[in-house]
């Protein structure tokens, strides 16, 4: 990462802290201290027992990617990488640090590149559904103003989905792309690029490829279904952490709040859409009545989320590195060993 990048990236975690910690100015820093002190311990045990279920699920659907593209791996390997990707989502802005594990593996980056992008999108359907939902019951007399964003939001999900599918221009756009770059040859970089201009090839082929799989009708209504599964685990996940701080939402206004949560979470120039999503998500629920105590809410949902994704993270991948030290392994796919039957 250069300097500019670095010095942008610094100036986003600091200023999503600070808005983070200005709302709990706000919302009263004794309030919230005093609600986390009385949280229920029962709960909150039983929340990250959900929460490791519905990434559990998530693994499954990731263990179909991998075999649909006849990837052979363990679940474990798989398990790395998934929670690769979500270890650095929750480190970026807009979550964009998921695509990161793909693009700088050391095989077969096409693939898992379409992996990561299909997951999103089918991700990002599944929320967006079942929030129109909730808000169609919550604001029936404020929902029409709303239905042009919502419907603008799965058209942008719909198109990316047909272009993925029908993905012959991926290749013609490399190949433009190889052709403008010949006349900056003999650059250090331009060389380098061009000169592994074969397997860029291969690996823009690889991606077309395993698009076309993960589209297949019968593929989604699958995939959409485990998802379906795994959101509604999400939720339940949220609801014991309200519960925890003795908050009680409606079903509607819970699922309303979470996808205001993770859509503005995708939008946000701070990392993870920290201080911005929770911000947000504190005015939705305050317009709507709740007094609750949302500070404690946010602080909990923050740490939970990130200490167990990076738990489950790390623990697999020093686990991963010592057992390749141990047979003197070296890294295969996304830093494990794996084989494919068509190369």
């Amino acid at each position: 990462m250069s300097f500019p990048l670095k010095k942008r990236y610094l100036i986003n975690v600091v200023g999503g802290l600070a808005i983070f910690v200005y709302l709990q100015y706000r919302l009263g820093v004794g309030e919230t201290v005093r609600a986390l002190a009385a949280a229920d311990p029962g709960f909150l045990v039983l929340a990250l027992l959900v929460f490791l279920l519905s990434q559990l699920i998530r693994l499954v659907k990731w263990r179909v990617f991998y075999r649909q593209a006849r990837i052979r791996t363990n679940f474990t390997h798989v398990s790395h990488f998934y929670f690769k990707l979500k270890f650095f989502g929750i480190l970026t802005p807009g979550r964009i640090g998921e695509f990161l594990p793909a693009l700088t593996s050391p095989n077969r980056k096409g693939s898992l590149f379409s992996f990561t992008t299909y997951d999103r999108l089918t991700e990002s359907m599944t929320t967006l559904t079942v929030a129109i939902l909730a808000f169609t019951y919550l604001l029936r007399g404020v929902f029409a103003e709303l239905l042009p964003i919502a419907v603008g939001l799965v058209g942008v999900i719909a198109l990316i989905s047909f272009l993925c599918v029908r993905n012959a221009w991926m290749m013609a756009l490399a190949s433009r792309v190889g052709k403008g770059m010949e006349r900056f040859r003999h650059r250090e970089r331009v060389d380098r690029i061009l000169s592994s201009e074969k397997k860029i090839g291969i690996e823009i082929r690889r991606l077309q490829r395993a698009f076309r799989q993960l589209f297949l009708p019968g593929m989604t209504v699958m995939i959409l279904a485990i998802t379906a599964v795994a959101v509604a685990a999400d939720l339940l996940f949220w609801w014991l952490l309200f519960r925890a701080v003795h908050v009680l939402l409606s079903p509607a206004t819970l699922v309303a709040a979470v996808a205001i949560f993770n859509v503005t979470g995708f939008f946000s120039p701070t990392p993870g859409g920290i201080g911005i999503s929770d911000t947000f998500f504190v005015l939705f629920l305050r317009s709507i009545g709740e007094t609750g105590a949302l500070g404690s809410f946010v602080i909990l949902l923050r740490v939970a989320m990130i200490a167990m994704t990076a738990l489950c993270y790390f623990s697999l991948h020093f686990g991963i590195e010592a057992r390749r030290a141990r047979r003197g392994d070296s890294p295969g796919i996304a830093g494990h060993p794996v084989s494919s039957p068509d190369g």
